[in-house]
């Protein structure tokens, strides 16, 4: 098995700091997918939807569900960018997915590559939608955020390691 954590951006106001989130699909945004699946670079993956082993996906979702944790699916677009995403961010959300981040096209890759189920659990760090920021969070916004980061995905990874 195969496990990424990090961090995501909410795209819509239904996410709040904390939640904890795994892709039902990755857009990709880069063109760097192209250099792990292709027999040429020049077989363009921009915006190829990366779909994980939904099987395996849900049933890390059950095993977070039994410890008592509520693990959201969600579509997500991978850009390359950590700055320049908000320039285009309207256009970002044309492709209609709920979370923003820069890995999870390129890592369900790297799961079809190794022959591996794989599951991207995401931790929501801001929220473009409502104007949860990466800084300036109030209290309450961290205290979720930290919960999300520091409980509930050390003991998914752990749980996870020992199915």
């Amino acid at each position: 098995r195969m496990i990424f954590i990090g961090a995501v951006g909410a795209l819509t106001e239904t996410f709040r700091l904390g939640d904890i989130c795994t892709p039902v699909y990755s857009i990709s945004g880069s063109y760097a997918d192209s250099y792990l699946m292709k027999d040429s670079i020049k077989e363009n993956m921009l915006f190829k939807k990366d779909v994980p082993d939904i099987e395996y996906v849900d049933k890390a979702i059950e095993i977070g569900r039994k410890k008592g944790y509520f693990i959201r699916k969600a579509s997500v677009f991978c850009t390359p960018s950590i700055a320049l995403e908000y320039v285009h961010l309207d256009e970002i959300k044309s492709f209609d997915t709920d979370l923003i981040e820069m890995e999870t096209s390129s890592f369900y890759l790297m799961t079809d590559l190794f022959e591996l189920p794989g599951i991207a659990l995401l931790v929501v760090s801001d929220n473009s939608a409502n104007g949860a920021a990466l800084v300036g969070r109030t209290e309450e916004q961290q205290q979720q955020y930290d919960y999300g980061k520091r409980v509930v995905l050390p003991d998914m990874i752990i749980a996870l390691a020992a199915e």
